[in-house]
């Protein structure tokens, strides 16, 4: 799935889909590559509600893959409301 289901402005404004989508812009625009993004109950539940919004034959239960990101559901305990992890760089 690409980024562009994440831009379409038809759709009701979504926080939790932006915050996502500007993470992502933000560690590329740095080259950090990212494993996944973790957001915290409440959050995670409004990000599902955007994405089914514009896509109703997505499966999101707890997770989600794109563009090489894992968008996971955290726990409802979470002092954060977002927890990113990059991935393991090698040098070459």
């Amino acid at each position: 799935m690409s980024l562009l289901i994440l831009n379409k402005t038809e759709f009701r404004p979504n926080i939790a889909i932006d915050m996502v989508l500007k993470c992502i812009r933000h560690y590329k625009q740095f080259k950090k590559p990212l494993k996944e993004i973790i957001l915290d109950h409440a959050l995670f539940h409004k990000w599902r509600e955007g994405m089914l919004e514009r896509d109703e034959t997505l499966e999101i239960v707890d997770r989600m893959e794109f563009k090489d990101v894992t968008i996971k559901r955290g726990s409802k305990f979470m002092t954060e409301p977002l927890i990113v992890t990059f991935k393991e760089l090698v040098a070459k």
